[in-house]
């Protein structure tokens, strides 16, 4: 087929008619786009609206929270569908996206709200207000507890009384964990622990090794459990290769691998697979006799816990100062105290602790914020990095306020709060993923950073001609960015 070419002199007249039709034809399409995508596709442009938080977790390279509202956000990597959205992407999503709840196969009612969330690596969990656990993203090692090995980038629920999950029917679930490699723990109102995924170096704590679908229970009163039969589990944290809780008795039992000491013993011993008490007042631990536990926090190897005398110990491997005794190793194998570092005399006593990849941050009585440990991406939040601090490091401000915190929570190599107004910030590593939240793509940001405060559209998708039209639409405070 010949071409034909028109070729227009440098003529006004012209030029001015060109440019009418070129204009009116610019506008018909704007019009037609606009009309098309925004009132045909399956999509809500929201109103621009701050949002307050009331709940917080940091996973690897996400996070989740939960608004004032009971809408529940992630934000982050999604590879695996871990950001809860209906499908898996290589994309990052830099700002809070809406997890879905009721459509596209979440299997959480519409009208149901999560109360908790709990971000891992690569895959989230969380209870809603019902007391039904729901998981979602990787399931290589059945850590989602849905008696599969299928990843699901909507929330599935975790199996109660069927399928051989050892939870009874009609029990509650009261919290849930998921921090480090692939594998699930959760209280029950059954006054048990349960935990599933990832079983090797005994980290599911009931006795074998197995890599386990559905939640089984974790030993108390038998097969070598120091867990008392009668005993009630009320707080459970999960890292790396080992797994903690606290009791009603305020004492703590850890369990899984002990290269490190991490299980807190007193001893070299490699694994333990099922729960083994941590030393107080014994085998040098520096917890006072008498004392008792509040809460603990672990992560990668090692472990911290807040006890009644109000101060933080640490235990467990030590290559990055995390364990907060002003050096760099020795490992320590059983509870020792954390430095006072920056903190005030007046201020030395705390009321949260939580423990991250390499690092620590912990909220004092005066809800300031301290952390310590690795911080090559600056995930310590004073304005440094590459030097890791070895003590308690106070926080940055922001914009020259100092933040106060409502609840911290300590990922693999970024860090977040929500302060005692109910905003969010983040800090720490950020490349590759956009797990701080706040709509930047630096590699890394040395003190916080506010998480976006908006509501983020989920996925517009249509199909035109030559191929499928696909674009993510947030809207900010201020702009709109479309990230492809």
């Amino acid at each position: 087929m010949k071409q034909r070419y028109f070729i227009l002199k440098n003529n006004n007249f012209l030029g001015m008619k060109l440019n009418l039709i070129i204009a009116i034809f610019v506008a018909i399409i704007i019009t037609f786009i606009s009309t098309f995508l925004f009132s045909n596709l399956n999509a809500k442009l929201i109103n621009q609206n701050e949002l307050s938080w009331r709940f917080l977790s940091s996973g690897d390279t996400h996070s989740c929270a939960i608004a004032m509202d009971d809408t529940t956000y992630c934000w982050g990597d999604n590879e695996k569908g871990q950001l809860g959205l209906g499908e898996a992407s290589p994309d990052r999503f830099p700002v809070p996206n809406k997890v879905v709840i009721g459509e596209n196969g979440s299997e959480i009612p519409k009208g149901d709200t999560f109360t908790s969330v709990a971000a891992g690596i690569r895959a989230s969990c969380g209870i809603s207000d019902k007391g039904d656990a729901y998981c979602w993203g990787d399931n290589t090692f059945g850590q989602l507890g849905i008696n599969s090995t299928a990843d699901y980038a909507v929330p599935k629920k975790v199996k109660v009384g069927t399928d051989g999950s050892e939870i009874p029917s009609g029990a509650k679930f009261t919290s849930i964990k998921t921090k480090r490699l692939e594998f699930a723990c959760a209280t029950v109102d059954d006054g048990n622990a349960y935990c599933w995924g990832r079983g090797n170096i005994g980290r599911l704590g009931n006795g074998t090794e197995t890599d386990m679908l559905v939640p089984k229970k974790v030993k108390k009163g038998t097969d070598g459990s120091e867990i008392p039969a009668t005993a009630v589990i009320k707080q459970i944290s999960t890292g790396s290769d080992h797994a903690c809780a606290v009791t009603d008795e305020m004492k703590a039992y850890c369990w899984g691998g002990n290269t490190y000491g991490q299980l807190g013993l007193g001893s070299s011993v490699l694994q333990f697979n099922t729960p083994k008490q941590v030393k107080i007042g014994t085998n040098g631990s520096e917890i006072p006799s008498g004392s008792s536990i509040e809460r603990i926090s672990i992560a990668t190897d090692h472990s911290c816990a807040l006890a009644s005398d109000k101060k933080v110990y640490c235990w467990g491997l030590n290559t990055k100062g995390q364990n907060g005794l002003g050096d760099v190793g020795p490992n320590r194998i059983v509870p020792t105290r954390v430095h006072q570092g920056e903190i005030p005399s007046d201020e030395y006593s705390f009321d949260d602790v939580s423990v991250g990849g390499y690092t620590v941050c912990a909220t004092t009585t005066k809800k300031n914020i301290y952390c310590w440990g690795w911080n090559q991406m600056a995930q310590v939040g004073d304005g440094s990095t590459t030097i890791d601090h070895l003590e308690p490091t106070k926080l940055s401000l922001f914009n020259g306020k100092e933040l106060k915190a409502g609840q911290m929570s300590t990922g693999d190599i970024h860090s977040c709060l929500i302060d005692n107004l109910g905003a969010m910030y983040c800090w720490g590593a950020n490349a590759l993923s956009g797990r701080l939240g706040a709509g930047l793509t630096s590699n890394a940001y040395k003190t916080p950073q506010k998480v976006s405060s908006i509501y983020s559209e989920q996925s517009i998708s249509q199909d035109v001609v030559a191929g499928a039209f696909k674009q993510e639409i947030i809207r900010s405070n201020t702009t709109t960015m479309a990230i492809c």
